[in-house]
């Protein structure tokens, strides 16, 4: 069973995509039995998934930075990580093989796509020292969790 969690994107803030309604769970590991569909609407389509978009980001170089929150708004932990995106389904999330020190795993996150951002050219450095050159794409999240 996944944690309680609830998820607000942080930048860019994109009107209407913050609110309860767009809050989906990031799935730490996730096999082919498991699949997620609470986002989707009756007809088990996401009104909102645009499928050009899920196409263009897939394989594209990302960089994800995931602040864990209590729900009193406390910052418990600070996340970055880097890697290319392998799968992209609005059913089963978004798959990003992550690269650098956590080379041998992987993150599932919810299919939001607007939380992707174009990333501007440049070399971009983690807290850790690891430098990423000029990745496709930057997506902040925010987890907070259901208990306090």
């Amino acid at each position: 069973m996944l944690p309680a969690v609830s998820i607000a994107k942080v930048r860019p803030v994109v009107s209407g995509s913050a609110g309860p309604e767009h809050s989906r769970p990031i799935l730490e590991s996730m096999d082919d039995s498991m699949e997620r569909t609470d986002w989707l609407d009756k007809d088990g389509v996401d009104p909102n998934w645009d499928e050009a978009f899920a196409d263009e980001i897939l394989g594209t170089l990302v960089l994800l930075g995931i602040t864990h929150r209590q729900p009193d708004g406390t910052v418990t932990k600070e996340e970055q990580f880097h890697g290319y995106v392998k799968s992209v389904d609005q059913r089963r999330g978004i798959t990003i093989k992550l690269e650098g020190d956590d080379v041998r795993e992987e993150i599932n996150l919810p299919p939001m796509l607007e939380v992707f951002e174009r990333a501007e050219p440049g070399i971009y450095t983690d807290r850790t020292g690891n430098a990423v050159r000029d990745p496709d794409f930057i997506a902040y999240w925010t987890v907070t969790s259901g208990t306090s």
